[in-house]
């Protein structure tokens, strides 16, 4: 059985600025919430450096998490000064060579999964340290004893394309499934259809026929599972657990 830890990004609230209400921190939690559902109902044990957006471990304790870990996945998006920068990075360990392959299939599966282009993979070297990784997450995965430690930068932020492509729960989810197959084949995971609950903190101006819109299931679902007898009397800050289903992962 595969052991994964998924690390999802940085913490809370940085607003891109370029498409409606973007957050690298929550939209990243959401994107390693799909995948962990789904690599769970694959058969892996998934473990997450972080569950909520009031978490923030540092990079050596996220990176720790991984001791005996078959693989170490940290979620993230990227940025530039340049707006029409694009596009999926997958970086690797220096420490790692063999991975590279892996990480490039990753990478490339999300890119595909966002319509968008793949942009390479990246061993960066510490500073006059050339056996050691530059991101301190890697660094502290590899030390912990991960067997494969990747960051994937799934698009820039600072794109407006990109942007709006991680804004939708859809792509992440297609992005969340295409990840998971790459990653279900170099395990021998078995393939199932998935459902996911995904849970939504709900925010100010919320209504549940809004929240329905944004994640494409309808209000009545969503007031059922969560007991919700008047629907217009959710409270921002209130957790609400939205019901996602249909999506299949082949290994």
């Amino acid at each position: 059985m595969a052991s994964i830890v998924i690390d999802p990004g940085h913490y809370g609230g940085y607003n891109a600025g370029v498409c409606y209400n973007y957050y690298e921190g929550n939209t990243m939690l959401a994107l390693s919430f799909y995948l962990g559902i789904m690599l769970r109902n694959m058969g892996a044990t998934v473990k997450f450096t972080r569950t909520s957006d009031n978490q923030n471990p540092s990079l050596e304790e996220r990176g720790s998490m991984a001791a005996g870990a078959d693989l170490f996945l940290s979620m993230h998006s990227d940025a530039s000064d340049n707006p029409l920068a694009r596009g999926v990075t997958s970086y690797y360990s220096v420490q790692r060579p063999e991975s590279e392959r892996f990480a490039a299939d990753i990478g490339m599966a999300a890119a595909d999964a966002m319509g968008n282009q793949f942009r390479g993979t990246i061993a960066r070297p510490y500073p006059d340290n050339s056996s050691l990784d530059y991101y301190g997450v890697l660094r502290s995965a590899v030390a912990a004893g991960a067997k494969d430690a990747f960051i994937i930068e799934h698009g820039f932020h600072t794109n407006y394309e990109d942007c709006q492509a991680l804004s939708n729960h859809e792509t992440l989810l297609r992005i969340a499934e295409e990840e998971a197959r790459v990653i279900g084949e170099y395990y021998g995971l078995v393939p199932g259809t998935i459902c996911v609950n995904f849970p939504y903190t709900v925010k100010e101006g919320d209504s549940l026929y809004k929240i329905g819109q944004m994640f494409g299931v309808s209000w009545q679902s969503i007031a059922m599972l969560n007991n919700i007898t008047y629907p217009h009397t959710i409270q921002t800050g209130q957790l609400v657990i939205i019901p996602l289903c249909g999506y299949r992962t082949y290994a």
